[in-house]
């Protein structure tokens, strides 16, 4: 899956709230690459996978709902 796949079903999951998608990869001196994809939908956790299609699918079977309390500044879009 490409990253504008996911982000597509991502935007689509989400369905009209705030949400933010991220690629990371690492490479080591060794020459050894990890990859990382995240998502996140406002209200819920980021959700973690080496492959798009394993992030999201940790996002759909298990929503974790995050207290605005405990969310990080800025992290629901918000500014200020």
């Amino acid at each position: 899956m490409t990253f504008e796949e996911a982000k597509g079903k991502l935007a689509q999951f989400a369905d009209g709230r705030y949400f933010a998608i991220k690629y990371e990869l690492t490479r080591h001196q060794d020459g050894r690459t990890d990859a990382e994809c995240s998502v996140y939908v406002n209200g819920m956790t980021w959700y973690i996978g080496t492959t798009w299609a394993d992030a999201l699918a940790r996002l759909k079977a298990g929503p974790a709902k995050v207290d605005a309390a405990e969310q990080p500044e800025g992290e629901d879009g918000e500014t200020g």
